[in-house]
């Protein structure tokens, strides 16, 4: 999967925590644990099993630096992140960015894969060679 690769392109190079919103079966959360054990990966999932899936396999695999929670993000407070990563459906993107923009500190990154903020330039886009699909990224 060439997300985590691209994800790891834009990432801060100091160690950061990061929360992937509606991480499903932790697959982009739990490479990116891999590849950068300095920093801190989180989740959040609504629907009960991918998130024990999720669970299981940080479990498994021993990640110290993984967590996941079952519940919804508007339950979660931005601030408490450097980045956030979302992949969810277009219809609630409006209403993810306004709680980005209340609540993302300055300097943080916010960023989306496939679907885009309307009317909402992003700082950057890349798009994923396998899929064709982009990440968007702005800077808060």
């Amino acid at each position: 999967d060439q997300i985590p690769v691209l994800l790891c392109n834009v990432l801060p190079a100091q160690p950061f925590s990061f929360l992937d919103v509606g991480s499903g079966f932790g697959k982009v959360l739990i490479r990116l644990c891999r590849k950068l054990p300095k920093s801190r990966f989180y989740g959040v999932e609504l629907a009960i099993a991918p998130f024990f899936f999720s669970l299981l396999r940080g479990k498994l695999f021993g990640l110290r630096n993984f967590s996941v929670k079952l519940g919804d993000f508007q339950q979660l407070s931005f601030a408490d992140y450097d980045v956030v990563y979302a992949y969810l459906s277009p219809v609630i993107m409006d209403d993810v960015w306004v709680k980005a923009c209340a609540e993302m500190r300055h300097g943080t990154l916010f960023i989306s894969y496939e679907f885009n903020v309307h009317g909402r330039k992003p700082d950057f886009e890349i798009q994923c060679q396998e899929t064709g699909a982009f990440l968007y990224g702005w800077k808060m």
